[in-house]
């Protein structure tokens, strides 16, 4: 089993779906930083990410990444938020 490097978070607000990247191990942490940036939205799901793709997306502790979809390019882009 891999070690968690952080945690992805599928969230509902105002009827949109969003997507973060959160990368601190410790899940409960992962959701206090997330509930910093977002104030009233429903996780819909959460699930570990491993330590690898953290490393792979070059984010450090404690920051977010929000997948949105974007235009005519590839069909999702991060878009790295410092907390």
């Amino acid at each position: 089993m891999e070690s968690s490097g952080g945690w992805q978070f599928w969230l509902e607000d105002q009827g949109r779906v969003r997507q973060f990247v959160v990368a601190e191990s410790e899940e409960i942490e992962a959701r206090t930083l997330l509930r910093k940036k977002l104030q009233h939205e429903n996780i819909l799901s959460r699930k570990m990410v491993p330590q690898a793709v953290i490393q792979m997306l070059k984010m450090k502790s404690g920051e977010l990444c929000e997948w949105v979809a974007a235009e005519g390019e590839s069909p999702i882009t991060p878009q790295a938020t410092p907390v």
